[in-house]
């Protein structure tokens, strides 16, 4: 599994497989956790893809670096939204996702938790929003316009969930975790790849 979860669906990547045989289906599960995990963390040289975005690359890679079964139940069981993250909404607040819509995976059931300046509304003013509820006039009042990263807010996700309080949490700007990049992502700058024998020899002189 560890061996060849860059070994692409279409038996590109890495190890090369011998034959016909396509990479295991541990190792094709992993490949797409892998690179949805890789796209949605921040990096150094990068900001995180917003998770819309990383599931429509995963499904644009679907049968070529991807087992195409496996990335259609990965975004049915992940979801576009899940229970406990953040989203913005078209009205500018953000919202907790407390439930998803049984048939409308975009229109959860948010808890506000900042207003439309960004300041945080106390327990007794936070209310649930059900995005999937229409006004008189038959439009939606509210849509999520992207999914959000607490970090960016110095919200405690943790304090949030167990009290309803909004607490800043501690910043950690270090250089964080590198690592090879999955298919479909973008290599950083200055990246060899480490299995092109060519590329590590120009890198090394």
């Amino acid at each position: 599994m560890v061996l060849e979860h860059h070994a692409a669906y279409d038996r590109t990547g890495y190890p090369p497989l011998s034959g016909q045989r396509m990479p295991s289906l541990p190792a094709r599960i992993v490949a797409v956790a892998d690179c949805f995990d890789a796209l949605t963390s921040r990096r150094q040289y990068r900001k995180a893809e917003e998770r819309r975005q990383a599931l429509a690359i995963l499904q644009a890679a679907a049968g070529r670096g991807y087992d195409p079964r496996i990335v259609r139940t990965f975004v049915r069981l992940l979801g576009l939204f899940p229970v406990g993250s953040l989203v913005r909404l078209t009205s500018g607040e953000v919202g907790l996702v407390v439930r998803n819509h049984e048939t409308k995976p975009a229109r959860p059931v948010v808890r506000m938790v900042l207003d439309p300046r960004g300041d945080p509304l106390d327990a007794g003013e936070q209310r649930e929003i059900d995005l999937s509820e229409r006004a008189a006039d038959g439009r939606h009042p509210r849509s999520v316009e992207r999914s959000l990263d607490p970090r960016d807010f110095d919200l405690d996700m943790l304090s949030l969930l167990s009290t309803g309080q909004l607490e800043p949490t501690e910043h950690d700007d270090g250089v964080g975790l590198m690592h090879e990049p999955a298919y479909g992502e973008q290599p950083p700058p200055g990246y060899v790849d480490a299995h092109d024998e060519l590329a590590v020899r120009e890198a090394t002189g």
